[in-house]
């Protein structure tokens, strides 16, 4: 599984910086020598500070620690960045086969990316549904750790973010124009997942159609979709449905509004739960 998880990646060394990594990276003055490294502790993925009004509120200092790391010892080379990138793909592919130490952490990889936290809800399901090899916790003891880590999230990050209307249209709008568009936005990332043919580096502003009435057909489509996904699931796999929804959650506008309209990279602690639906219902076809 290493290997898979190494070698589908190994051409992504050639390639350079682009996008957001210019501001995360060559512009973020905490990956340079010259910042102080407190100011990890104190500033957002893109080196505002987090109290300030104008931060994402993003709070990722082990990624933003990693990015000083490669830069320390190979300047902005791309290949390096991205070779760190691959071995922690293969790390999280060894995580997932083998949980030790859950609680500990789901707290450094929420200081790594905010989904990580959901994992402690994803092993609290674990224990009534899950694989035997990720039952060796205890359900309350879980969600109370969740509950603690997010409330120390929420409160490090000293209030919400705001996002423009250019990052997030459908945030902006009014009822029932935000609902429906949010539930069409969290029908189309599943369907990114199980889809992949149409994928985007950029899906801000109007690159995707506000759903505007409820006679738009995309409207009933997602809602059926969502419904007979979840419902259909619920039952049979709850274990899987947790681990392809829960980490979604945060990142779905459903919860709270974010900064982007469809983002395939908060896919991916989602795909493993959905790769393994699908895994699933192809033993049971060819069981039939």
């Amino acid at each position: 599984m290493v290997g898979i998880a190494i070698g589908t990646y190994l051409n992504t060394l050639q390639n350079g910086l682009v996008l957001d990594d210019i501001p995360a990276v060559v512009r973020n003055i905490d990956v340079r020598p010259s910042g102080h490294v407190w100011r990890l502790f104190t500033a957002d993925f893109w080196g505002t500070p987090l109290r300030s009004d104008e931060s994402h509120k993003s709070y990722r200092p082990l990624t933003v620690l990693t990015f000083r790391l490669n830069e320390g010892l190979h300047g902005l080379d791309p290949a390096g960045f991205h070779a760190v990138n691959v071995l922690l793909h293969a790390f999280n592919t060894l995580l997932f086969y083998s949980v030790r130490g859950p609680i500990a952490l789901a707290g450094l990889g929420m200081l790594c990316k905010e989904q990580c936290v959901t994992v402690l809800v994803v092993l609290a399901a674990a224990q009534c549904s899950g694989p035997v090899r990720w039952r060796r916790g205890n359900s309350a003891a879980f969600l109370v750790a969740f509950a603690c880590l997010a409330g120390l999230r929420l409160g490090l990050a000293g209030g919400r973010p705001v996002f423009s209307k250019e990052d997030n249209p459908a945030a902006h709008s009014p009822f029932p124009v935000r609902q429906l568009s949010h539930v069409y936005l969290a029908a189309l990332h599943l369907w990114r997942a199980l889809c992949p043919a149409i994928l985007a580096c950029d899906w801000s502003g109007g690159s995707v159609p506000l759903v505007d009435s409820l006679w738009d057909s995309r409207a009933a489509v997602s809602l059926a979709a969502l419904v007979a996904f979840l419902g259909g699931l619920a039952r049979s796999q709850p274990f899987l449905l947790a681990l392809s929804v829960v980490p979604f959650l945060p990142a779905s506008n459903l919860v709270s509004p974010v900064g982007f309209v469809v983002a395939e990279r908060v896919l991916y602690l989602p795909s493993i739960g959905l790769c393994l639906l699908v895994a699933r219902g192809w033993a049971n076809i060819l069981s039939r």
